[in-house]
């Protein structure tokens, strides 16, 4: 785990079941690509813009050029998980959040922590069994982590 990564993982736990947001117009149901730049604001990563990103396909964009993460293709806590919109079959919406530690919540699995849909919390409601088959087989969306450097 890097130190950018505990410290995400840090504030993952400080803000547990709170609305995090850097834009209060977006919908607290479709906020879980803000949930995470609030976490990454607060964790000191730079290069956000100021009211966050709001979208998953954005974000996953974002990821993928920014220098200060990398792509991996095995969770560790702390990295990020997205399933970015519109790269997949069209029958579900993406969604991104954080990996929590193996086997804490959820026995013989990682559990992920992401914006709540229902509630705008900040919440460990996924699986990432789950959330595989749920985004990755359902919706054919990708399933990428991203450590942060």
């Amino acid at each position: 785990m890097t130190t950018t990564q505990a410290t995400i993982y840090q504030n993952l736990l400080t803000y547990l079941e709170t609305h995090c947001t850097l834009n209060n117009n977006v919908p607290a149901e479709t906020g879980c690509a803000e949930a995470v730049s609030f976490i990454l604001q607060k964790s000191g990563v730079a290069g956000l813009p100021l009211t966050g990103i709001a979208g998953t396909a954005t974000l996953y964009e974002w990821l993928s050029n920014n220098s200060h993460f990398k792509r991996v293709f095995t969770p560790e806590a702390g990295a990020l998980i997205i399933s970015p919109t519109g790269y997949g079959n069209n029958t579900v919406s993406g969604h991104t959040g954080f990996v929590g530690k193996y086997g804490k919540m959820y026995p013989g699995d990682f559990g992920i922590v992401s914006n709540d849909s229902n509630t705008g919390l900040l919440l460990e409601l996924w699986d990432l069994a789950r959330w595989r088959k749920f985004y990755g087989v359902q919706g054919g969306l990708p399933v990428a982590f991203f450590r942060a450097l």
